[in-house]
């Protein structure tokens, strides 16, 4: 896997969230405050399968509601991730969102961080949540 640490993006995805700040921290729509951490995807398969990891401190150690969870990813993966891999050229396989309270290394487990993933696919230019 490689991990694109895409310093700009952040800054642009908190204009596109139109939440621009010194810490390039946003809301999505639950009020959870965000910051873009990194894209992760693998460098055989193209495109894929891209990862878009989020910072979220607030989601340390709570009992979300699923329904409020998934429709802020779904948020993310319309207002972000499906403007970047259509400018990356196409959309990828399947695109994975992930929520996470602390930054963590990809692929390695780590019990202390809470974390979220949901996965969708790009269908029509629309994303679709495909329930892990």
């Amino acid at each position: 896997m490689t991990v694109m640490r895409c310093l700009g993006l952040g800054a642009a995805f908190a204009v596109l969230a139109g939440a621009a700040g010194a810490d390039d921290r946003f809301a999505v729509p639950s009020g959870v405050m965000l910051a873009f951490h990194d894209i992760v995807s693998a460098p055989d398969d193209g495109l894929a399968t891209v990862r878009f990891r989020f910072l979220a401190p607030d989601i340390a150690g709570i009992d979300p509601d699923p329904e409020v969870i998934v429709a802020d990813m779904e948020y993310l993966c319309a207002k972000f991730a499906k403007s970047f891999v259509t400018d990356a050229g196409g959309p990828p396989q399947e695109v994975v969102i992930t929520l996470m309270s602390e930054p963590t290394e990809f692929g390695v487990a780590n019990p202390g961080v809470t974390q979220f993933f949901e996965r969708f696919r790009l269908e029509d230019n629309v994303c679709i949540w495909e329930a892990f």
